[in-house]
């Protein structure tokens, strides 16, 4: 019995090794994580505006993740230009990534103020209501194109923003994932991030 436990045990050594010792043998570009705009095709954009979502924005996502390592969605909402909330998505059941999508997009619904805000990752769909309270509006993805997750420095993927004032800035399409000074001068604003961290940082 115990000749059988102790060979069990080196097994289990030996796997994790091994698994280690493959992650440690793969080179940083087989390490790294990118996220790219996904361009939907003319078919595929009428399909999306039959199903009532105002507005939606794709991403794919391509890379490995570390095991240490984890990826954090997240929602932010600013009022009057200040961070009043946010909804976090986290504890990645992959470390493996070829063309997953990412998503962030908005439903309207008839005769309501009311919106809900989707957003969807390689682990599932997430939504939440919140109340429209702006009259005048704008959306834009805000990634224009590929880019390298860097740890704790979040990309912002698209955002949406409102006012009741008489004009508007759209978002600027230079940003590449960058936070977009724009909102500070909005009304109420979404915006929808993913940031790679260390497991022990999430919370």
């Amino acid at each position: 019995m115990m000749k059988k436990y102790i060979l069990s045990m080196i097994g289990i050594v030996f796997l994790t090794s091994f698994l280690v010792a493959c992650q440690e043998g793969m080179s940083p570009e087989e390490l790294s994580l990118s996220i790219e705009p996904l361009e939907l095709s003319s078919k595929e954009k009428t399909l999306i505006s039959k199903t009532g979502v105002s507005f939606i924005e794709y991403f794919t996502l391509n890379g490995q993740l570390k095991e240490t390592d984890d990826l954090v969605y997240e929602l932010e909402i600013y009022r009057d230009g200040q961070l009043e909330g946010n909804t976090k998505s986290f504890g990645s059941i992959h470390d493996h990534f070829e063309n997953e999508m990412v998503s962030f997009g908005m439903m309207d619904h008839p005769n309501s103020n009311e919106t809900t805000i989707i957003f969807g990752s390689p682990g599932g769909l997430a939504s939440t209501s919140y109340e429209i309270d702006t009259g005048m509006s704008t959306y834009a993805s805000l990634l224009s194109e590929k880019i390298t997750l860097t740890k704790n420095k979040p990309v912002y993927l698209a955002g949406w923003m409102g006012t009741n004032e008489n004009s508007l800035t759209g978002f600027r399409n230079d940003n590449n994932g960058s936070f977009p000074e724009g909102i500070k001068e909005s009304d109420l604003a979404f915006l929808f991030k993913v940031t790679l961290m260390d497991q022990k940082d999430v919370d």
